[in-house]
């Protein structure tokens, strides 16, 4: 949150299926949604002069929000180890290749709410998707013999 003046002003780069092969775009797209739901909530539950009422009617929307930054936790996280070394022939490309899946499904499984926050465009979240497929064929095709 303390990078959320930016992260509000943020919009997708990505031009590319292939771009949303960039570490730095996926984290940086989950945590702008993230920071977007979550001022979104700030600036909804402000206008309540009760805020038990104000939580009560926003609930459904701070789970989401919730569950938005837990995201960015575990992409971010997921990312971060895989910038360091990771022993076994293969270890890190598989890793890599799964990092790209959980992230490409998930971006399309919330793709509304990057939609809504306007972090994507219609183009870059059908590019995401295009890559998911490109990268579920790709792994189902991949043998992988891990030496460790």
């Amino acid at each position: 949150m303390g990078r959320v003046a930016s992260l509000m002003q943020n919009n997708c780069a990505v031009q590319t299926a292939e771009g949303w092969l960039n570490p730095g775009a996926i984290v940086e797209a989950f945590e702008s949604r993230a920071a977007k739901m979550s001022v979104q909530c700030g600036r909804r539950l402000a206008k309540f002069e009760n805020p038990e009422e104000g939580f009560a009617e926003l609930s459904a929307d701070l789970v989401e929000a919730a569950v938005a930054h837990c995201q960015v936790i575990f992409v971010s996280k997921f990312v971060e180890k895989l910038q360091q070394d990771i022993p076994g022939k293969g270890v890190k490309q598989a890793l890599e290749a799964l990092c790209y899946v959980y992230a490409l499904f998930l971006l399309h499984k919330h793709q509304g709410d990057f939609l809504a926050t306007g972090y994507l465009t219609p183009k870059q979240a059908s590019l995401a998707n295009d890559q998911l497929r490109t990268l579920y064929t790709k792994v189902s095709r991949q043998q992988y013999i891990f030496i460790i």
